[in-house]
């Protein structure tokens, strides 16, 4: 492990610095393992509690950014302090970016931890909770948001009911299947930043039981849309307000002939 230098030649760590390292040592040592949003949101939170005035001197002497500088201490082996976290080991796992602590196992269940806390700080569940509850609306279905749970009841008449389960991510659709056969019987996701959470949940589909009333659709929080993912409606009102009703009708066809996805929802084609 190497120190950084001031222009002076001096090492860097100034009070201010080595607060700001105490911290994130602090926050690091619950979650082991942080995207690097995650870790970027982090050290800007606790940046920001410098005055301005000296935060501008620390970058000025050190010649860079002290959101940068203590990112650079963290995740690589250039140390603004022996007292600085260490996080140097980088892995790509569903399109995103974590950093982990040298360790000599791999850390599984922190970095599924670590990717589900990063979707949900991107989602505004407010906003995808309305996205729901006007599209079961336009369709013609009352609706009721179940207290306490992301969980949304649709009713219209001549219908069985629909029971929607919000989530944050295709990620965790696996360990909630058993919810299928109960109450649930829709799950909504929202679209992501990249589609690997999608294309592992495909290719991982064989190892699920998914019945056969099972619907999954993906929302496009952003666009205020919703298309179908996985299997169909019994409401033709609900199929022609799928935000492309042409496709989606393609989308279940495929589903209700060999099991498939039409991956052009989620961007894969």
């Amino acid at each position: 492990m190497s120190a950084m230098k001031n222009s002076s030649g001096d090492l860097m760590e100034t009070n201010e610095i080595g607060e700001v390292l105490k911290n994130l040592t602090h926050y690091i040592n619950i979650y082991l393992v942080l995207s690097e949003e995650e870790l970027r949101s982090k050290i800007a939170e606790e940046v920001s509690k410098i005055e301005e005035k000296r935060k501008t001197e620390i970058e000025k002497d050190f010649g860079e950014s002290m959101e940068d500088l203590i990112f650079n201490s963290i995740t690589t082996h250039e140390k603004l302090s022996i007292n600085s976290p260490d996080l140097h080991v980088k892995i790509n796992y569903l399109g995103e970016t974590f950093y982990c602590p040298p360790s000599h196992r791999f850390m599984e269940a922190e970095i599924s931890k670590a990717f589900l806390r990063l979707v949900e700080s991107r989602i505004d569940f407010d906003r995808f909770k309305t996205v729901v509850l006007n599209f079961m609306q336009e369709a013609g279905y009352k609706t009721e948001v179940i207290e306490g749970e992301n969980k949304i009841l649709a009713e219209k008449d001549g219908f069985e009911p629909l029971y929607l389960r919000l989530l944050p991510t295709i990620n965790v659709v696996p360990d909630m299947l058993e919810e299928f056969g109960g109450e649930v019987n829709v799950f909504i996701v929202p679209t992501e930043k990249t589609p690997w959470a999608f294309v592992n949940f495909i290719r991982s589909m064989d190892e699920y039981y998914i019945p056969d009333s099972a619907m999954i659709w993906v929302a496009n929080i952003k666009k205020g849309s919703i298309d179908p993912l996985i299997g169909e409606p019994g409401d033709s009102a609900i199929t022609s307000t799928f935000d492309n009703p042409s496709r989606a009708k393609k989308a279940i066809q495929i589903w209700r002939r060999a099991g498939g996805i039409d991956s052009s929802f989620i961007g894969l084609s």
